[in-house]
């Protein structure tokens, strides 16, 4: 089976497994993401970590995450909407789940206080420019030295419609 220590090194496991993951929670990630994930993340397999992914969503990457990583894994979620945390949160299965608004700086400072240090930090939340470089100035002191700091989906400091724009001055880039 490609879900032994050695495979998950190789390149390609997270691709293997989001394509073969057709039951349970759904989950929504960009192809191109999955060889960024195993080259910064590939050292954290089958150790003790501790990950912040902003944007749960429908759940599904805390599955990969957790058959990536191995039972060493606390993942701490956080999304902007309740359901989320009634569904995912999960303290014996070391999954700890927040509701709140990353742009909301009483609960980002709030949640900064209250949360470990972290390995892993991904923020996949609503990619606007406000949120984005909110997350970045008020979470990353969060990050252990040597640690991944990854934001999803910067493309959006292209699009108007989240603060960007081309050659925009004030975007995540």
């Amino acid at each position: 089976p490609y879900f032994d220590s050695a495979a998950k090194t190789s390149d390609g496991f997270l691709r293997k497994w989001f394509n073969e993951h057709l039951e349970g929670r759904v989950i929504f990630k960009n192809d191109y993401y999955f060889p960024v994930y195993e080259k910064y993340f590939n050292r954290y397999i089958g150790k003790d970590l501790v990950m912040l992914e902003i944007g749960v969503n429908s759940g599904g990457s805390i599955d990969m995450w957790q058959q990536y990583f191995g039972s060493g894994l606390r993942y701490i979620g956080v999304d902007i909407s309740p359901w989320v945390h009634e569904k995912f949160h999960d303290p014996s299965a070391g999954v700890f789940i927040y509701t709140g608004s990353q742009e909301n700086a009483t609960f980002m400072k709030d949640l900064a206080k209250s949360i470990p240090q972290l390995d892993i930090l991904i923020d996949d939340g609503g990619h606007t420019m406000i949120q984005q470089i909110f997350t970045l100035k008020t979470m990353i002191h969060k990050v252990k030295n040597g640690g991944v700091y990854l934001c999803e989906d910067i493309e959006t400091s292209y699009i108007p419609n989240y603060g960007g724009g081309l050659k925009r001055k004030g975007t995540i880039i």
